[in-house]
């Protein structure tokens, strides 16, 4: 078997990373494994090169490297090789991508919560399937920490900050009934978490008698993006808010942070990849991880920091309640409850020795059944499974 992972651009290069520690795994799997950068000058004559030869199928994340023949056709079809593309946030992100009427084309999503979505919106897009986050491996030694001296900081959030007021002033701009309507589904989503978006919207229209199914539809492909914005931002304000009340000294990595509010009160890393994020997570005593609204998945911030051995407290959710084993392997708490989320902070920060025993824990599981390896599996059983369907 011969496959080409196609490599990218993307914020603090974690779709590239995440090739690369495909690549990595692929390899292991004894498959010839070619990684082509859809950026460099000379791509079009590597991919010729890499053409030579039978390619079984392309990899890539988030829909990159939609190449056409001729500015004509799309080279999957062209060439009757399928393109496995795995999305890592919502797919109303990458609705044009989606649209883009590629036939030889398999979707994964890192959220089994997003399955409905594509089943209901996007039926062209065949038996998609649910492939969660990998955590990241780092090839180099990381400094150590010498005994008995503390970590430079208690609690580390990575990610990047949006403002409130920036999106919401956005919403602000459309039109009345659209922006009330997005009020309500925003109000009800941070009410009742763990809920799609799918969902949230159903039941507010529902409750509002609008049963035409276009007004769904049209929020769904057009408006949706801005509710899921604003409650991952609302959720990780929240976050910042009861930690700041504690006093504990929190530091934050990301793009946008030296716009927060409370600034000042914060230790802000500069965006950098997701490889350096890792030396963060080694100076910090908890990882915080208050990402993306998954219904049932989990982040790579997460399962990264967990395989580094650093205690991690994160958003309760299914996957997580299912996969790992709460207040051993780590930490889950609710959105709408600050003290749960101090409480087990606390357990934590008072306790070196559980710190220690939860990184331990924490490292074994992820280790077992999380990393890059076990997703390449994965995705090679999809791939069979479409070689299946398309024999028939």
């Amino acid at each position: 078997m011969r496959i080409i992972l196609l490599r990218g651009q993307s914020q603090y290069d974690v779709l590239g990373i995440f090739i690369d520690q495909l690549a990595v795994a692929f390899n292991l799997c004894n498959i010839e494994t070619h990684v082509l950068n859809i950026l460099d000058a000379d791509m079009e004559s590597q991919l010729l090169q890499l053409l030579e030869k039978k390619v079984d199928f392309f990899i890539s994340f988030n829909l990159t490297g939609l190449l056409k023949v001729n500015n004509c056709e799309w080279l999957f079809d062209a060439l009757n090789i399928p393109l496995i593309s795995i999305l890592v946030d919502h797919p109303i992100h990458h609705l044009s991508r989606l649209q883009a009427g590629i036939q030889h084309l398999l979707v994964g999503v890192v959220d089994r919560g997003m399955l409905p979505f594509l089943q209901r919106f996007l039926p062209e897009i065949q038996s998609p399937f649910f492939l969660p986050h990998g955590a990241i491996e780092c090839s180099h030694s990381l400094p150590a920490i010498p005994d008995g001296q503390q970590k430079k900081h208690q609690i580390l959030l990575s990610g990047t900050y949006s403002s409130l007021e920036g999106i919401t002033n956005e919403i602000q701009a459309m039109p009345t009934e659209i922006k009330n309507l997005l009020r309500d589904i925003i109000d009800h989503g941070i009410c009742h978490e763990g809920r799609s978006l799918i969902e949230i919207t159903e039941y507010v229209l529902s409750e509002k008698n609008i049963l035409d199914e276009t007004v769904l539809v049209d929020l769904s492909m057009t408006y949706l993006e801005y509710v899921d914005k604003y409650i991952r931002s609302y959720w990780r304000e929240n976050a910042i808010d009861g930690l700041l009340s504690n006093q504990w000294n929190v530091a934050v990595c990301g793009n946008g942070w030296e716009n927060h509010p409370k600034s000042g009160d914060l230790s802000i890393y500069s965006a950098r990849s997701g490889l350096a994020v890792i030396e963060l997570m080694h100076q910090a005593e908890i990882c915080l991880d208050v990402g993306a609204n998954f219904i049932y998945g989990a982040h790579e911030r997460t399962l990264t920091a967990m395989l580094n051995y650093i205690p991690v407290v994160v958003h309760r959710n299914e996957f997580y309640q299912k996969n790992f084993e709460d207040q051993k392997q780590l930490m889950l708490y609710s959105h709408n409850n600050k003290e749960e989320l101090a409480e087990k902070i606390f357990a934590l920060l008072d306790h070196p020795e559980y710190q220690i025993e939860m990184g331990m824990a924490a490292h074994d599981a992820v280790a077992t059944r999380h990393t890059w390896l076990r997703r390449a599996k994965s995705i090679l059983s999809h791939f069979y499974l479409y070689q299946d369907r398309t024999r028939q």
